[in-house]
């Protein structure tokens, strides 16, 4: 499996940038109504197909625990399904909070986890800005921005593919 590791991460990552390059050539060819209703098409396509082609990765007995679990949870009174829903609840927003303590580990790997954050933020911030200022000041419209990203990302799938 490692030694196809870079190749996965080509194939994912020419992918998201077919996916830039493709969605803004839609909104080129297509109006909002079309854009919308094939936009609601590839997600219920994508839903089916993850339901009828990937796998189940849980094994047989954990399913079997799961539902034992699950047929005690609706015996409980509703006021302490509410506290444990609560409690679960907090646990999955707080865990990428308990995960990057790894970040804590090293000063060096904190630093550059702030770089990225931040370089990420100031990146998408430009972009934003600059398509408000291209949309307010030189009179390009939506076509014209769908047009330039499709441009950026076919250079990129290109780059990626090479």
């Amino acid at each position: 499996a490692s030694k196809h590791r870079a190749a996965a991460y080509g194939l994912f990552f020419g992918a998201v940038m077919g996916g830039i390059a493709l969605a803004p050539f839609l909104a080129a060819v297509l109006s909002h109504i079309h854009i919308a209703i094939f936009s609601s098409c590839v997600r219920i396509s994508a839903l089916v197909i993850a339901i009828v082609w990937l796998p189940e990765t849980l094994p047989l007995e954990k399913r079997i625990e799961a539902a034992e679990v699950r047929k005690c949870q609706l015996d409980e009174p509703a006021s302490r399904k509410r506290a444990k829903c609560i409690a679960e609840l907090g646990e999955v927003v707080l865990r990428p909070f308990r995960e990057m303590s790894i970040l804590l580990r090293s000063s060096r790997l904190m630093l550059l986890a702030t770089a990225a954050f931040l370089s990420k933020m100031v990146f998408s911030g430009d972009i934003i800005l600059f398509f408000f200022y291209v949309e307010n000041n030189l009179g390009v419209n939506d076509r014209d921005v769908a047009w330039m990203m499709f441009v950026t990302g076919v250079v990129g799938l290109l780059i990626q593919a090479g």
